[in-house]
């Protein structure tokens, strides 16, 4: 039996590689779509060794119908409260035959073997070449949190799979360990619904103005604050957003009634700037034999808008400094 699946796993590999790229194409896309912020995609096609010590051990008659994790994909959450909307989101986007959650229906001594795991297929629906070949083969998709996945990583490195496999004069320490990680994960949800409270607080507080005299100024509060000040400006990343906090507390302002009278007072002057100096995104396009590079005018940023304003540049307008030809997008 060895050598029949050896020759029919060589035959489908082709197909295994293109279903796990397809996989991971659709469930990137997916999470991108819709906004949910991970860790990690990643997967991986079993070997037939692997594949044949299963079927051997578990007595498994055609492995390629019963052994569904031939090919399989690993999200990595960031947060508990995540792994449901992503089972949502994948039931959507995939043929879901079975969800097997391994997180609600486990003890929670055992963390070490949380996950949701959930036999997928690409959807039946799905017309042409690309998916006819590989829309009937069954794909597992595992879903951890961070902590999970990192407990799960470490403990699967001592080679403890279940925890019968932890020897008794260690088990105390194994349960302990693992208990510092299950609340582990449970303080960075919490952690993260406080933040999430403390956004919705400071937006409505901003909007409403409110409590805009001495405010201090805060990761939280500035994206807000830029948020409701420049609503029809690009979204900035929160690594931007820090970066510009630090820029304005070293130009010295401590409070966000302070920097939003200095932006107020030059609006008019920025928008005259911005006109005459546009920022510059870059394009490279093909034309025929040659690669030709285009620049675009376009408009800052949010953060942007905040560091021209700060760099003071109708000072450097007026002393007559020279302007580079092409900025970049801030």
């Amino acid at each position: 039996m060895s050598e029949s699946i050896r020759k029919t796993f060589a035959l489908n590999e082709s197909l295994y590689k293109a279903l796990m790229h397809e996989a991971v194409f659709e469930i990137e896309n997916c999470l991108a779509e819709s906004e949910i912020k991970y860790h990690s995609v990643t997967s991986r096609i079993k070997s037939v060794e692997s594949l044949i010590s299963k079927v051997e051990s578990r007595l498994i008659i055609d492995p390629f119908t019963e052994v569904p994790d031939i090919v399989g994909t690993r999200i990595v959450a960031l947060f508990l409260s995540d792994i449901q909307k992503i089972i949502d989101l994948l039931k959507k986007t995939f043929d879901i035959s079975l969800v097997d959650n391994k997180i609600d229906d486990t003890d929670p001594r055992l963390f070490g073997y949380f996950s949701v795991h959930l036999h997928a297929r690409i959807r039946s629906s799905f017309k042409g070449t690309r998916y006819d070949k590989i829309k009937k083969l069954p794909f597992e998709i595992q879903l951890r949190t961070i902590a999970m996945d990192a407990w799960a990583s470490a403990s699967h490195y001592l080679d403890y799979k279940t925890e019968a496999d932890v020897p008794e004069d260690l088990k105390r320490d194994f349960n302990a360990l693992s208990g510092l990680f299950y609340v582990a994960d449970k303080h960075f949800e919490m952690f993260f619904r406080s933040r999430e409270a403390n956004l919705k607080r400071s937006t409505r507080n901003i909007k409403q103005r409110k409590l805009l005299v001495g405010m201090p100024l805060d990761l939280d509060v500035l994206v807000t604050f830029l948020a409701n000040r420049y609503p029809d400006r690009e979204k900035p990343e929160g690594s931007d957003v820090s970066e510009l906090l630090t820029e304005i507390r070293q130009a010295g302002i401590t409070n966000i009634e302070e920097l939003s009278k200095i932006l107020a007072e030059s609006d008019q002057a920025f928008l005259e700037y911005e006109k005459k100096h546009p920022p510059i995104e870059f394009e490279i396009v093909s034309d025929g034999d040659d690669v030709i590079e285009l620049e675009n005018p376009t408009t800052y940023t949010a953060t942007g808008a905040v560091r021209v304003v700060l760099q003071k540049f109708w000072e450097d307008e007026e002393a007559g400094k020279p302007k580079p030809e092409t900025r970049e997008r801030i």
